[in-house]
């Protein structure tokens, strides 16, 4: 029935269509990449590349992953089991693309290695860096332990300038200015990069069309999630000069993209909208020291009215509004195309977000 639900509301392009989750971050099935952050942590890489060892691991993973879902269909709004990606946190690729070591920090897994100009004219893919085995691996293991239960991810990536940013450094951005045409051809060079990582990822694994997913959503089979935080920090202008073009080329290459960025970035929405191919845009609320996404939406009618237009482009998910707000948000949701996780502080409060949306969802 959801994903009925879900392969309508992506089919049509009607005002008024709503998904809504309701806590899908805590609602007890783990992240993979923070299940594997501890073994990650105690061993060496090259170690767990191993086939046998990695299906083990995902076996363990998968195991618990089914143990969680009595709870997670207990409550019964659009969300689906989606946390299986072959991602170790976005440190992990810029490692898989420079070959450089990574730093553990807390539950995440960092890499800077601010590169030279000249170190950066010397990258290349190594299709057997330790990073791509793994996720490599882990990918196939998904598939092969699968039962038509949970939807599979493919990569979670840099867009491009967010990859140039991680290998090159924060003086990339004044480079923008002083030095545009070598800024411009590492984020080329990342979006080819970004291309041939996920087909290396995928190439052993029997997918099967129609259940691949990316936060409780479903999307096309070749789509990634695109992680754009860095739009967030530049102007519009330098948005469509250094971050659309190529993340057009990654998803037209790919067939589809899921689009991730914060909503300190909402005066980008309008230039995001842009992305052809993107399936869905995903804007996550910042805390604690930006003007919260659902009260944005609500107060800022100039704000509102470019989130309303653009969610008829690609549909918007709001991530992250509080149950307290839900009863000022439906007549914005009303107005586009929206998906929308609910924080909810019970069963009841959940129970209320669901019936009250579908009271006045025009997707039934």
């Amino acid at each position: 029935k959801r994903m009925m639900k879900q392969q309508a509301f992506f089919n049509r392009r009607e005002k008024g269509d709503i998904l809504v989750y309701t806590n899908y971050r805590n609602r007890g099935i783990p992240y993979l990449q923070y299940y594997f952050y501890n073994l990650l942590l105690t061993n060496n890489l090259r170690d767990l590349c191993d086939y046998k060892i990695i299906k083990e691991i995902v076996l363990n993973y998968v195991m618990q992953v089914r143990s969680c879902y009595f709870g997670f269909y207990n409550v019964n709004d659009d969300a689906l089991p989606s946390y299986t990606e072959p991602h170790f946190h976005i440190g992990s690729v810029t490692a898989a693309m420079t070959n450089k070591n990574v730093i553990f920090n807390g539950q995440t897994v960092a890499c800077y290695p601010q590169l030279s100009w000249h170190e950066i004219e010397n990258l290349k893919i190594d299709k057997n860096n330790p990073w791509i085995l793994f996720m490599k691996g882990v990918h196939r293991a998904l598939w092969e332990l699968w039962d038509e239960d949970y939807l599979i991810g493919g990569g979670w990536y840099h867009s491009p300038l967010d990859a140039a940013w991680a290998i090159r450094g924060s003086d990339i951005f004044e480079e923008m200015i002083t030095e545009p045409d070598k800024v411009e051809k590492l984020i080329d060079w990342c979006a080819d990069s970004i291309v041939e990582m996920e087909k290396i990822i995928t190439e052993d694994s029997k997918i099967v069309n129609g259940f691949r997913g990316v936060l409780s959503t479903l999307v096309p089979d070749n789509a990634i999630l695109i992680n754009g935080d860095p739009i967030d920090l530049i102007s519009k202008d330098f948005g469509k000069k250094f971050e659309i073009p190529d993340v057009n080329k990654v998803f037209r290459e790919l067939g589809a993209g899921f689009y991730h960025h914060h909503s300190k970035g909402l005066h980008q929405v309008p230039i995001v909208s842009q992305i052809k191919n993107m399936h869905l845009h995903n804007i996550v609320n910042d805390y604690p020291n930006t003007p919260d996404l659902a009260e944005t939406l609500i107060n800022n009618k100039d704000i509102r009215e470019e989130v309303i237009e653009a969610s008829f482009i690609s549909p918007i998910m709001i991530d992250g509004a509080h149950h307290n707000q839900l009863e000022k948000l439906i007549p914005i949701l009303q107005e586009g195309r929206f998906v929308i996780d609910f924080i909810c502080d019970s069963l009841e409060d959940a129970n209320d977000c669901i019936k009250k949306i579908e009271n006045i969802n025009s997707l039934k």
